[in-house]
């Protein structure tokens, strides 16, 4: 048998734990949130055009972020 295997270092006994926290659902890698429903993860160029369509839908809006009716307003991929 491999001695790595037999005896997990802290590392790798770290990165079970964090491991734990994702699952991944088809070709999609999902992050278990804590009393939340699983969050997904996003590329880079993903991030980046989130931020872009919530900073545009802001922008057009007079609602501060603060009011209840900001969030109907920045979900994403709803017009």
């Amino acid at each position: 048998m491999n001695a790595e295997l037999d005896n997990p270092t802290h590392f790798d006994k770290h990165m079970a734990k964090k491991a734990c926290r994702f699952v991944l659902i088809d070709p999609d890698l999902y992050k278990r949130g804590y009393l939340s429903p699983l969050l997904k993860c996003l590329s880079k160029e993903q991030v980046e055009y989130v931020m872009k369509e919530i900073h545009l839908r802001v922008s057009t809006l007079d609602i501060e972020p603060w009011q209840p009716e900001f969030l109907e307003h920045v979900t994403i991929g709803r017009h």
